[in-house]
């Protein structure tokens, strides 16, 4: 994951945008993605679903998240966790389940 100290984040310009960000090579993250800089804290919006080899997962694994301070300037570090996190809780779930 790449790191950004906070004189690299006052350099960082406004990114926005409705795109597919490559978590591993089999997922993908299609959604809109906003991230600019405040003051020297990178902020974060974002909304979409995650998606195996271009196919939604069953049930549909969304994320969606409004003005979150993240530590980089790149959708897929700050994604790559969310979405190891949300299959850990679903796995969780099901477990409780059976």
């Amino acid at each position: 994951m790449t790191r950004h100290t906070p004189k690299d984040l006052q350099h960082t310009p406004h990114v926005s945008c409705r795109k597919s960000v490559s978590i591993d090579d089999h997922v993908t993250f299609k959604g809109d993605i906003e991230i600019c800089n405040e003051g020297g804290q990178m902020i974060c919006t974002l909304a979409g679903e995650f998606l195996r080899d271009g196919k939604g997962f069953d049930p549909p694994l969304m994320y969606s998240m409004e003005q979150v301070g993240v530590l980089s300037q790149y959708p897929e570090d700050i994604l790559r966790p969310i979405y190891h996190y949300l299959l850990a809780r679903r796995k969780l779930k099901s477990n409780f389940r059976k």
